[in-house]
């Protein structure tokens, strides 16, 4: 979830501030590393094109072994 975005200039990416549901972490990410999650009320699928962030990727598949 995004709880804040930081813009430096346009000389920069955007950068999120994000808190992971999943451990509870605060971390900032840069624009090229954020996903927008599925949502089915509003008619959007889960994205397959990108994969997640080589740091996000354990926190996910953590995440989906619970949910299993």
């Amino acid at each position: 979830m995004a709880i804040g975005v930081i813009d430096y200039s346009q000389e920069h990416n955007l950068i999120w501030v994000t808190a992971i549901d999943a451990t509870g972490e605060i971390w900032c990410a840069p624009n090229p590393k954020v996903r927008m999650q599925g949502n089915w009320t509003m008619g959007r699928q889960r994205s397959t094109a990108a994969e997640p962030c080589a740091d996000c990727a354990e926190i996910l598949e953590a995440k989906a072994s619970e949910t299993a």
